[in-house]
């Protein structure tokens, strides 16, 4: 290998890695988990014209994990008519629901549910319950009543402290 093809490789690879990094800037998904975003990075990025050896060490992915995620992002959803299912609760009582409220609503609509599982899926569809504010307690309502008349001449205001 000649100077010039190692620096044409090494220049290829960094550009690559800047690539990377700043696709990974961009791109901010929630409810993923770390290695499957580097992993559909990594797919958009190969097909965009990327080598994937390149790709996989600027992002320290190993290629098994790259391949196992890629498969995890092609197969079918089994939650889909689930997801449906919450998405069309939470706008109907216009997401007062957090996931305690949306299992028992999901078991009177007849699915058998765990809350855990609720808990996920309104995380990855990124649905959270808003939170009302509490009031602070507040018993005082005023002058209520009325004072009693002054039937025996009390003097009840002192010239200076400690004279009553």
């Amino acid at each position: 290998m000649t100077e010039l093809e190692r620096l044409q490789e090494e220049n290829e690879r960094l550009r690559t890695e800047v690539a990377y990094l700043k696709k990974v800037k961009r791109a901010r998904r929630q409810g993923r988990s770390h290695t499957t975003r580097k992993a559909e990075t990594i797919r958009e990025m190969a097909s965009g014209g990327f080598r994937l050896d390149l790709l996989l060490e600027a992002a320290r992915l190993p290629r098994s994990t790259y391949y196992y995620q890629l498969k995890q992002l092609d197969r079918l959803d089994k939650d889909k008519d689930l997801k449906a299912e919450i998405q069309s609760i939470f706008t109907e009582h216009k997401g007062n629901y957090g996931y305690r409220r949306m299992t028992l609503e999901l078991r009177n609509r007849g699915y058998v549910v765990n809350h855990k599982r609720v808990q996920r899926l309104m995380k990855v569809l990124g649905l959270s319950a808003r939170i009302r504010r509490k009031r602070k307690y507040s018993s005082y309502q005023g002058e209520i009543g009325k004072k009693a008349a002054n039937l025996i001449q009390r003097q009840f205001e002192a010239s200076k402290p400690m004279e009553k």
